[in-house]
This record gives C-alpha cells, sequence and structure tokens, in this order.
C-alpha cells in the first residue's frame, strides 16, 4: 500500500476510534452505564410505568401481584406481533388493562396479537388436560381450545405500542434487566451480565433477622452511590438463558 494511502487509513482509524470510544474495555462497559443510569435517569425510572413489571431478554415483562405470575407479554418486533402468556385468571386482568371487549371471566392460557391499518386481531389459546379412560388405564388427553376474534381499533387500546414504548424507555436507560425483590422494595437492575445496582428505599425495613443480616452485609459491600443506590460487580456473570 501506498505511504499516503496509509497516512490516510491511519487517520480514519484514529477518528473511527475517538467517535466511538475504543478506548472503554468490555469490562468497562456495563460500569459506564450503571453511572450514566444513576446521574440520568434513576429518578425517571422510580416513576416509571416499568416497575409494574419485571424484565428480562427471555421472558421479557412480568406482572406479578403478591409474587403470583399474573402475565407475561413478549414482543416480536420482527413480526409485529405481542404473544400474553397468562396466570391463572391472568386474562381478565390483562383484558380490563387494555379494554378488550371479551367476556374477562374467560379462562385463556396464550394470546397470539397482532394489528393491521383498521384492526386487532387475537388468536386465544387454552390447554385442557382432562382424564379419558382407555382399556381401564387412566390417561391424560391434551385438548387445544382456540378463540379468533378481530377487533374495530376504535374499541381497544394496543398492546404493542404500550409495551414497545415500554421498551424504548428501558433501552434508553441501557437497561439488560430488572427486577423488585420480594423483601423490602429492594430492586436490582442489571446493565451487564456482572455490573447491577441496587435501590433499597429509604424507608426500607425487613422483618425476618436472617434477611436484615444478609441486606447489611450487602449494603457494606456495596460501592455507596446515594442513600439509596450502590453499584455491585459479581465476580460470575448473570445468566438469562
Amino acid at each position: 500500500m501506498p505511504f499516503g494511502q496509509m497516512r490516510q487509513l491511519i487517520s480514519i482509524l484514529i477518528i473511527s476510534c475517538g467517535l466511538s470510544s475504543c478506548d472503554r474495555t468490555p469490562d468497562d462497559f456495563g460500569k459506564v452505564q450503571s453511572m450514566t443510569f444513576f446521574k440520568e435517569y434513576t429518578d425517571k425510572f422510580l416513576e416509571s410505568e416499568l416497575l409494574k413489571y419485571d424484565y428480562n431478554p427471555r421472558t421479557q415483562y412480568s406482572l406479578s401481584i403478591n409474587d403470583t405470575l399474573v402475565y407475561r407479554a413478549l414482543l416480536r418486533k420482527e413480526d409485529n406481533q405481542l404473544v400474553g402468556v397468562f396466570g391463572d385468571n391472568g386474562f381478565g386482568v390483562f383484558a380490563r388493562q387494555f379494554k378488550i371487549p371479551i367476556d374477562t371471566n374467560s379462562t385463556w392460557d396464550r394470546l397470539y396479537f397482532e394489528t393491521n391499518s383498521t384492526q386487532y386481531k387475537l388468536e386465544l389459546e387454552l390447554f385442557t388436560h382432562p382424564s379419558k379412560i382407555i382399556n381401564s388405564d387412566t390417561v391424560k388427553a391434551d385438548i387445544k381450545t382456540t378463540g379468533n376474534y378481530s377487533i374495530p381499533k376504535s374499541l381497544m387500546n394496543d398492546p404493542i405500542q404500550y409495551f414497545n414504548d415500554l421498551d424504548k424507555e428501558r433501552e434508553k436507560y441501557g437497561i439488560m434487566d430488572f427486577r423488585k425483590l420480594r423483601i423490602g422494595g429492594i430492586i436490582e437492575v442489571n446493565f451487564s451480565p456482572t455490573d447491577y445496582l441496587l435501590y433499597f428505599p429509604t424507608d426500607i425495613k425487613i422483618e425476618e433477622k436472617q434477611f436484615q443480616d444478609f441486606w447489611d452485609k450487602k449494603i457494606r459491600e456495596g460501592e455507596k452511590l446515594d442513600n439509596n443506590w450502590y453499584y455491585y460487580k459479581r465476580e460470575r456473570p448473570l445468566d438469562n438463558g
């Protein structure tokens, strides 16, 4: 390669490195994301609709009440589709939330939801496993019941738009996953498989002494950012698979 072209290539690489932060190692990325979130977004996050849910990349948005799963909502962005997976009575909660004009007392296990310019298309599935007697043996049968609906857009709210908006907000904050812990209102927010923040409410109260000792130790181990937020780095990466 002629010397002039070599100099030009080196200049391009230097400029590109400056624009893309080539001095930032993969090990730094999660902490940089954590600190950016802490400095710019913690107040907005704590007031966000996101905290109605837990989120991880595999199961996506999960709504639970009293530690019992109500529903999961999974976006299939490439197909402009949403899949709902329901716990007991979960479909009724989902239907009321988005004003779906279907009997909210009905029981369904799964929803496939799509939209076009004029209407929403819903395919609902219910799986039952009744027992049958065959040649004096009791066996379980697998039966799938389906329901298909087309609903004009004016009659209900759009869950795809709702969860897309939440997902854009999550991505803006640089969050990989987050969850509300059962004890004390603590929130865990992960920014990489090893880097995460914990939020401890100001009025945190933990009833069980064995858990109190654990969380007191956890606070001491963290890097204190303010009275509520602490930074941590795992030795073993988080597995969301």
